[in-house]
């Protein structure tokens, strides 16, 4: 579900690639959900879509990041200029299947936190803040003017989000920093934040729970390593 400012809006991630998003229009007829848009997320993989998760950041446009079973992440944001969502950022790829992703609540930060675990038995953690970058300094890294889609098939592959432009000739380009966690060589199936988004709980094959949380330096660290289920 979407968090609560965003709407009465599900996300759902499926086998074809595709990330379908249905909203209640009418709150007092919930047995109505029609789709209100949908993007193509991980197509050409074998398993599609496996994992997604929304920000929920009151002051942010929508914004979804989702997982494919090729390994791919990516962060999406809704445009209310086109009413399409769009690429904001390609996170680094795990080398197999995304088991889970997991979006931080973002309290008083100037940057969000994004977890995610793959079968490749890696842990990870993304630290993404949005910059403003000249026009003419774009290059081909430059997550400006990415193939989008929508609900509408003949939309699909649009290029370019409007809003990602100002006035001035500047463009917001997301930085991405990754910190690899240590998994014990076991996957990591669930992840999870606390509510103010400073803590990440883990479990996995290995049957343990394990808390997470940064040290002085800004690092996450495992504080808690020793629950089992």
């Amino acid at each position: 579900f979407a968090p609560k400012h965003v709407g009465l809006r599900v996300a759902t991630g499926s086998a074809d690639g595709v990330v379908r998003i249905y909203e209640a229009i009418d709150v007092l007829n919930l047995n109505h959900w029609p789709m209100s848009q949908c993007f193509d997320a991980d197509v050409e993989s074998e398993l599609g879509v496996t994992c997604l998760s929304w920000c929920s950041g009151r002051f942010e446009p929508p914004m979804l990041v989702v997982g494919g079973s090729s390994g791919r992440i990516t962060v999406w944001r809704f445009s209310d200029s086109s009413r399409q969502w769009h690429v904001a950022a390609e996170l680094p790829n795990h080398s197999l299947s995304v088991l889970d992703v997991s979006w931080a609540p973002n309290i008083g930060r100037s940057f969000h936190l994004i977890a995610s675990s793959g079968k490749d038995k890696t842990l990870r953690l993304y630290k993404m803040k949005r910059e403003k970058q000249s026009v003419d300094d774009n290059d081909d890294n430059t997550e400006i003017n990415i193939m989008g889609s929508s609900a509408n098939p003949d939309d699909r592959g649009k290029m370019g989000d409007e809003d990602e432009e100002d006035k001035s000739g500047e463009a917001e380009k997301e930085n991405i920093e990754t910190q690899s966690l240590e998994t014990n060589d076991s996957d990591v199936w669930r992840l999870g934040w606390n509510s103010t988004g400073t803590v990440l709980a883990t479990s996995g094959e290995n049957g343990a729970i394990s808390m997470w949380k940064s040290d002085f330096s800004g690092a996450f660290v495992c504080v808690d390593g020793g629950g089992e289920v």
